[in-house]
């Protein structure tokens, strides 16, 4: 069924313009990646955003501050985990997990985490579901966890490639 004519009636969430191009305008999806080995059981800290040639990110974006990203809007967010860990052959098993604090980062609950006991060039990854109902108060962290930090193990980062990633996405208002 064509389509002839689009009229606001108070509902936003999208633009149509004299073309009929279709955009999105509620719209929060970023990508932060690890700049460099990490190698402590600690909040990983070192995130960057990417800055490789046709990056980019749809809205106000994150905010990173030591390792804790706050977010610019409410809403229902889908958060994915993809962590390159180099573990060596004693190795049991090493991880990620991602951190939600609901009071500002005072105190911060694990809700998903992705774990492997291979060595060398690991993969772990996780994807959550979170409803920030506050901005003001919600904080998430990835914590890097069971690391064997004497055999040199390291959550794995680059300073060009996205080889350990957390990727944020919007998908609907709070709920």
């Amino acid at each position: 069924m064509p389509i002839s004519k689009v009229v606001n009636t108070g509902v936003f969430g999208l633009d149509v313009d004299s073309t009929g191009l279709v955009t999105l305008t509620d719209v929060e999806i970023d990508l932060w990646r690890l700049g460099a080995d990490f190698g402590s059981n600690a909040t990983i800290t070192g995130w960057v955003r990417p800055t490789y040639t046709g990056h980019g990110y749809g809205g106000t974006g994150m905010t990173e501050s030591s390792g804790v990203f706050t977010f610019p809007k409410t809403g229902l967010y889908k958060i994915t985990g993809q962590f390159r860990l180099s573990l060596d052959s004693g190795e049991t098993s090493a991880g990620c997990i991602i951190r939600l604090s609901t009071d500002s980062g005072a105190n911060f609950t694990e809700i998903a985490g992705g774990f492997e006991n291979r060595n060398n060039n690991a993969h772990a990854g996780t994807h959550v579901l979170v409803n920030v109902t506050n901005i003001s108060t919600f904080r998430v962290d990835v914590l890097a966890t069971s690391l064997d930090t004497s055999a040199g193990n390291t959550v794995t980062g680059h300073a060009t490639r996205s080889d350990t990633s957390i990727l944020f996405e919007r998908i609907t208002a709070s709920q």
